[in-house]
């Protein structure tokens, strides 16, 4: 595992389950959860120290939600080029603009965020524009609302799995995909567009996409 951490060893009952910590200098708390940036440029995500979980709130500010967050890891993220979770962090209310400018990211496993309360995803993965591999196995998003610019500019990315995200309830589906000039397939055939108020520059730019999927529920 990249990122100067190691999973405990199978062998050992009392590392099993846990991660090691990684080698973080200075981490930033947020709620009950911390983030920090290791000397491989990983950017690390995770709950209070001895906590397997933890809880993030996300709600409209005067600056945004990933200012809020990071706060001095801002001015470095062009340092990072991966992002990690460490044990389950709960994110809930709005995510907006969390990775949002990530440009010399490459690759993050965002399988240990929990997202089922999360409302509002706008620009979340927003000019992540290195970004080739994203990791968002095992997301269920039934509260889900805003999906705006959420992808847009991924230039890199090659692969997507959202097929089966519950989209019944967004209402700005508006450049959601925009710019995803790397994407060869798309299966968006889980996807319930009846409540989408605006669909605008949804796919524009997919120049690469020769294959897409949509289902009955996409309108």
């Amino acid at each position: 595992m990249g990122g100067g951490a190691r999973l405990g060893s199978a062998r050992d009952p009392a590392a099993q389950g846990r991660a090691e910590e990684p080698a973080v200098a200075t981490w930033t708390a947020w709620d009950s959860c911390r983030c920090g940036l290791d000397a491989d440029g990983t950017f690390w995500i995770a709950p209070a120290p001895g906590q397997r979980e933890g809880t993030v709130r996300g709600e409209k500010r005067k600056t945004n939600v990933f200012t809020q967050f990071t706060r001095g890891i801002w001015l470095a993220q062009n340092k990072i080029h991966a992002v990690r979770v460490l044990g389950t962090v709960h994110l809930s209310g709005g995510v907006e603009t969390l990775f949002w400018g990530f440009d010399s990211c490459a690759s993050m496993d965002l399988t240990g965020l929990e997202v089922s309360k999360v409302e509002d995803m706008s620009s979340m993965f927003k000019d992540c524009s290195s970004l080739s591999t994203l990791n968002l196995t095992g997301w269920t998003v039934p509260k889900l609302r805003n999906l705006h610019e959420t992808f847009c500019n991924c230039s890199s990315l090659l692969a997507l799995d959202v097929s089966c995200w519950d989209t019944s309830k967004v209402t700005d589906l508006s450049h959601t995909f925009f710019g995803c000039s790397s994407l060869s397939s798309l299966d968006l055939s889980g996807w319930d567009t009846s409540r989408a108020e605006d669909l605008a520059y949804m796919l524009f730019g997919c120049s690469s996409l020769r294959e897409l999927r949509l289902g009955p529920a996409f309108s």
